[in-house]
Order: C-alpha cells, then sequence, then structure tokens
C-alpha cells in the first residue's frame, strides 16, 4: 500500500511539473503572438510597426500608401458657410492658431457653401438668408485670388461675426493683411460679375459630391479628400491629425507631445510588381 501511494504521489509530481511547462509554453507562445489575430486589430494599426505589417501582410500596402503621401501635407478641406455661428468660431478661434503652427504640414482648402440649396432656377438659397449668399460668394471670390486665403477667411469671419457687415469688414481685413490693390480689384469684379457665380456652383458641385459619406452639418472637414463621419472629432483635435496622418522627412517637434509618432520613419523597399496582397491571414 505505501508503494501505492509512494507512486501516486510521484506521478501526481511529474503532473504537476508537465503542468508548469505547458503553462510556461502557452505563455510564451503568447507573448510571442502565436495567439495574435490579424482580424481583431483595427486598420489605423495596420501601419503602425514593422512586426504587424508582416504578420498580417500588410507591409506593401502601407509601402504604397507611405510612398504616396511622403513629403506631402495633410490636406484638409473645410465645408462651411459664412453665418454659421459653429462655422465661424472654428474658422476665428481655432483654425488660425493651427495653420501658423502646422502651415509646413498642412494645407487647407475652404468651400464655402455649407447647407445651402440650388433651387429649379438655377438662383442659390442659404440655409442663413440672402445675406450668407452674399458673403459666400465673396469668399469663394477671395479663396479663387488668394495665394494663401486663410488670414484673409480668419479674418473676415471674425470681424463679421462681431456683427460687421462684408463691405467694412473686408476693407478693414485689406488693410490689416497689406494686400495688394490688384486682388482687391479682382476680388470686387468677380463678386460683382458672374465669375463669383461660377464659383458658388463649382462649391455646391464639390459640396454635394464628396464621398463616401454626406455631410451631416457645418463646419465639416476632409481629410486628404475623404470625407468620412468617424473622423469628425479631429477638428478639435487637428494636431493629433497632422501627427497622425503626416508622413516626410521633416521633423514636427510639436508631436513629441503626443507621444510616440513613427510616421516619419518610412520603409525603403519597393514593391516592385504592385501586386495585391490579402490583409489577413
Amino acid at each position: 500500500m505505501k508503494i501505492i501511494l509512494n507512486k501516486i504521489n510521484y506521478l501526481f509530481i511529474i503532473f504537476l511539473i508537465l503542468l508548469f511547462f505547458t503553462k510556461i509554453l502557452v505563455a510564451f507562445n503568447y507573448f510571442n503572438n502565436e495567439e495574435f489575430n490579424c482580424a481583431s486589430l483595427p486598420p489605423a494599426l495596420w501601419c503602425s510597426n514593422d512586426k504587424i505589417q508582416e504578420k498580417c501582410q500588410t507591409k506593401q500596402k502601407c509601402l504604397k500608401y507611405k510612398n504616396s503621401v511622403k513629403n506631402k501635407p495633410v490636406h484638409i478641406t473645410l465645408l462651411f458657410e459664412s453665418l454659421c455661428p459653429d462655422c465661424q468660431n472654428f474658422i476665428s478661434k481655432k483654425l488660425l492658431d493651427f495653420w501658423l503652427t502646422y502651415k509646413d504640414f498642412a494645407r487647407i482648402e475652404f468651400v464655402p457653401f455649407g447647407n445651402a440649396k440650388i433651387l429649379k432656377n438655377g438662383t442659390i438659397k442659404c440655409q442663413h438668408g440672402p445675406e450668407e449668399c452674399r458673403i459666400n460668394k465673396y469668399e469663394s471670390c477671395a479663396i479663387h485670388y488668394m495665394h494663401e486665403p486663410l488670414p484673409f477667411i480668419h479674418c473676415l469671419e471674425t470681424k463679421i461675426a462681431d456683427g460687421f457687415k462684408l463691405e467694412k469688414a473686408s476693407k478693414q481685413c485689406y488693410a490689416k493683411l497689406h494686400s495688394l490693390p490688384h486682388i482687391y480689384d479682382q476680388i470686387t469684379h468677380c463678386f460683382n460679375g458672374v465669375k463669383g457665380d461660377k464659383l458658388q456652383k463649382l462649391a455646391a458641385e464639390q459640396t454635394f459630391n464628396i464621398w463616401p459619406d454626406k455631410h451631416e452639418f457645418v463646419p465639416w472637414i476632409l481629410i486628404n479628400n475623404a470625407s468620412l463621419s468617424s473622423q469628425q472629432f479631429f477638428m478639435r483635435q487637428l494636431p493629433t491629425l497632422i501627427c497622425q496622418a503626416y508622413v516626410g522627412d521633416g521633423h514636427i517637434k510639436q508631436c513629441e507631445a503626443f507621444g510616440s509618432v513613427n510616421n516619419n520613419k518610412l520603409i525603403e523597399e519597393n514593391n516592385e510588381d504592385g501586386s495585391e496582397m490579402d490583409i489577413f491571414d
């Protein structure tokens, strides 16, 4: 009986030892990503790490993306309308400071149309009335003729939000920004002629044709020409957007405050055959 008990104890000890090493092996496999499921990884992270790219077979797609945007500013398109309080607040209180800090890494495009509609007779009806249509048209002309319209649009929207009429606000902004006389003449001629109407129709077409999501409110942003409802929170976090989306040789010092961002480290190899690869195993 004693011999049997000793054998049982011996076998039990062996069982515990085997169980211990089994757990170690499972843990080892886990931490070596044997249990990692690529299908559970959010798409935004597919290009975040060389090991992830290799395991999930996204390396070539990530390379294609990074090479297509390398050293190009992040393109932010702003859909807005001139008398919308939220648009005025966004432009006057947030956009200028952001642009002054990140203008080497971001390009901002203005589309002044917003929630306006084109009636059957071809005229435009604006959400905040005829005066908004006038200002939208004026801003379309300014955007067309100014090399960098952001400071002027910022100035104009700020003054209009403070109660200034278009004519007085525009004159003060020209003076403040030391605009050249011929720019004023071009914008005035555009505003008073058919050119301004054509530019507003183009703004309408651009607004109506955004893809894949239609705008639900204004202001509304597109990121590299993509309209996504899920990305509108970036209007409150534009610096974070630049730190995540910009890929290039330039170092963005301000991004250090947002933690480790590795978008500036590009993969050097090229996908010679340009073949498509499956994202998941």
